[in-house]
C-alpha cells in the first residue's frame, strides 16, 4: 500500500492534482525495473537528506559543506540521469569511460545549483540563510552580512569561478552525448548557467536591487540555437 499523503494540506493547485493521484504513481513506481527502481530509491533519499539538512541549518560553514549540499540537491540527479541513459540508450555515449562521464555529470548539476546559489544569494541572506561557506566569508555566522554585504565579495568570487569550473564539465558532457534530443536537454539549462553567470560578471547579485535572469528574448534565442545545433556534432558554447 502507498502511504497515506491525503492529511497534507496544500494550496498550490499542481501540488495538490499530484497528491490526489499519489495512488497512481505509487503503482507505476512498484512495476519499475529492479535496477532503475533502485536508482530512483537512491536519488530520493539523496535529494531528501539534502532538504532535511535545510531545514537543520541556516548557513554552511564550509567548503566541504556546500559541496556535499549541491551534490546531494542537484550533482545527485546528474548522476542518476547518466546511469539510466548509459544503461537504456545503447552509444549514448561512445568513446567515454562510464566513471568519467558520471563525474562530468554530477558537476553539471551542481554546477547548476551553484549558479542558482549566486543568483538568489541576497533574497537568502535576508531570509536568514546564507549557503555561501562561513569560512570563505571570515565570519562565524551570516548575521553580519545583512549590514555589511560587501563582506560577501570574496566568497562571490570563489564561488563564481567553482560554478565556471563545474560548468566547464557540463560542456564536455553535452560534447559526449548523441542521442540529439538529449543534448537539447541538457544544453538549454547549461546555456541559461553560463548567460546567468555572464550577467552576474557585469552585475554582482549583491550589488544591485534587481534580481539577476536572463530576458525571455535571450532564453528563446537559445532555446532556436539549442535545436539547430543539438542536430549537429558541434554546439555554440558563447
Amino acid at each position: 500500500m502507498p502511504p497515506d499523503l491525503s492529511g497534507f494540506a496544500v494550496s498550490d493547485p499542481g501540488e495538490k492534482a499530484l497528491l490526489e493521484r499519489w495512488g497512481e504513481l505509487w503503482e507505476q513506481f512498484q512495476q519499475t525495473e529492479a535496477q532503475d527502481y533502485a536508482e530512483i530509491v537512491r536519488v530520493m533519499r539523496t535529494i531528501l537528506g539534502g532538504q532535511m539538512l535545510d531545514l537543520e541549518r541556516a548557513f554552511l560553514q564550509t567548503a566541504e559543506e556546500l559541496d556535499d549540499y549541491t551534490y546531494r540537491v542537484a550533482g545527485c540527479v546528474g548522476e542518476f540521469w547518466t546511469r539510466l541513459c548509459l544503461r537504456h540508450l545503447p552509444r549514448y555515449a561512445p568513446g567515454v569511460e562510464e566513471e568519467k562521464l558520471i563525474q562530468w555529470g554530477i558537476s553539471f548539476g551542481k554546477g547548476l545549483q551553484l549558479v542558482n546559489i549566486l543568483r538568489d544569494a541576497p533574497a537568502d541572506l535576508a531570509n536568514g540563510r546564507c549557503y555561501l561557506p562561513t569560512e570563505w566569508l571570515g565570519v562565524c555566522t551570516p548575521a553580519p552580512l545583512r549590514q555589511g554585504p560587501a563582506l560577501t565579495r570574496p566568497a562571490y568570487e570563489i564561488s563564481f569561478w567553482r560554478a565556471q569550473s563545474l560548468l566547464g564539465d557540463g560542456r564536455r558532457y553535452i560534447e559526449a552525448i548523441r542521442p540529439w534530443r538529449l543534448r537539447l536537454a541538457c544544453y538549454l539549462p547549461w546555456a541559461l548557467g553560463i548567460k546567468t553567470l555572464q550577467a552576474m560578471r557585469r552585475t554582482p547579485p549583491f550589488e544591485t536591487p534587481h534580481r539577476v535572469k536572463v530576458s525571455r528574448r535571450e532564453v528563446k534565442r537559445l532555446m532556436l540555437r539549442g535545436l539547430v545545433f543539438s542536430l549537429r556534432k558541434s554546439l555554440p558554447w558563447s
